[in-house]
């Protein structure tokens, strides 16, 4: 259980990565990507305070790290589709910006 969360873990980080990458270009100046950098930090800094949070469910015992990647996974899944709207929204309000 833990290497195939593991493994879809790298998967969704690997899209939300991309995602940000496509915002980054998109977005048109220097504040606007250091707000967006900054967003994207706190997201992680999140991601881990609430996992680690649902993992002490079961601390000291092996399911804790099984809980813990279940966590990563949904929140992955939730920031993908909030990054996926913020480009969608970016390009629409940038027709010109040529990035996907």
């Amino acid at each position: 259980m833990e290497g195939c969360a593991e493994h879809q873990i790298n998967d969704s980080d690997a899209k939300i990565n991309d995602l940000g990458k496509s915002i980054f270009v998109i977005l048109k100046d220097e504040a606007a990507r250091e707000r967006f950098v900054e967003g994207q930090q706190a997201w992680l800094a999140y991601r881990h305070a609430e996992c680690s949070g649902e993992a002490d469910v079961n601390e000291g015992g092996s399911l804790a790290v099984v809980d813990f990647g279940v966590c990563e996974e949904r929140i992955n899944d939730q920031r993908t589709s909030e990054l996926r709207r913020l480009l969608g929204e970016l390009e629409v309000g940038y027709p010109d910006s040529g990035a996907r």
